[in-house]
């Protein structure tokens, strides 16, 4: 049993088949957002701000360069513990079948899911529960404010999240309820996440996050920071314009040069 009471799971098995060329020869989150990072080299210094235990999910086919990838960054910035591989032969069924079996893998009470293709503006682990401290006890998902047209909408009402569904039309809107955008992340009781898993309804992700809700409380912990889904050719060119914008140009670390093939 591991010392830390929350494990953060990634699910990173994306290809990226709507960006292109790019997307057929790496895999979506190793695909640089920066001069200095990925989206999952990103994330993961998340993880380590906050000392956590972390499992990666991932397609059978690019679990070798993953493993590569995670072990150069781990070791290049002294991530402690280092992350797990999880490679889920399984994975191209969908994102519910990938966490079901990244779950194997978790020995800890609680469980943080985030997904491997989210760029966050600051560190969304900050606001996993009301005291911002990530290994609270709270059943939360973590949301940012509403984005017209945006998949991912979590209701709730004074704070208590009452659905979550991947278009807002799927609701019935109601004027004391509250919508938010999911950005993917939540932190679940491992126990209560197995059991939302085995009882979604199809393999998206708000699906569980509802089903979850037929056996607890989950609360809403609404961040201040905004986040990018990597989709499209047009959300790499937003997150590079950001990192020329604050000046970040560096020479590329060597979990990127291994990546692109330069590196040892």
């Amino acid at each position: 049993m591991s010392r830390h009471p929350t494990t953060v799971v990634v699910l990173a098995g994306g290809r990226g088949t709507r960006m292109g060329a790019l997307g057929r020869v790496l895999p979506k989150s190793l695909v640089s957002i920066s001069p200095d990072d990925t989206s999952l080299s990103r994330l993961l210094g998340h993880v380590d701000g906050h000392g956590l235990p972390s499992v990666v999910s991932t397609n059978l086919d690019d679990a070798p360069l993953i493993e590569r990838f995670v072990a150069r960054c781990a070791a290049e910035r002294s991530i402690d513990p280092a992350p797990r591989v999880i490679a889920n032969p399984a994975h191209d069924i969908g994102p519910v079948t990938a966490l079901s079996r990244a779950l194997e893998a978790v020995e800890t009470s609680a469980c943080a899911v985030c997904l491997g293709d989210i760029v966050f503006a600051g560190n969304p682990f900050d606001t996993l529960a009301p005291t911002g401290d990530p290994a609270g006890s709270d059943n939360v998902v973590v949301t940012s404010e509403l984005v017209p047209g945006q998949g991912g909408v979590i209701e709730s009402v004074d704070g208590r999240v009452t659905d979550a569904v991947y278009r807002r039309e799927d609701l019935a809107v109601a004027p004391d309820r509250h919508y938010t955008n999911w950005s993917g992340m939540m932190r679940l009781e491992t126990d209560l996440l197995r059991r939302a898993v085995a009882d979604a309804a199809d393999e998206i992700l708000e699906s569980v996050v509802a089903a979850a809700l037929d056996h607890a409380e989950v609360r809403l912990a609404e961040a201040r920071i905004g986040f990018v889904n990597i989709n499209t050719g047009g959300d790499l060119a937003q997150l590079w314009a950001r990192a020329i914008n604050e000046g970040r140009c560096a020479p590329r670390p060597a979990h990127l040069r291994s990546v692109a093939g330069s590196g040892d």
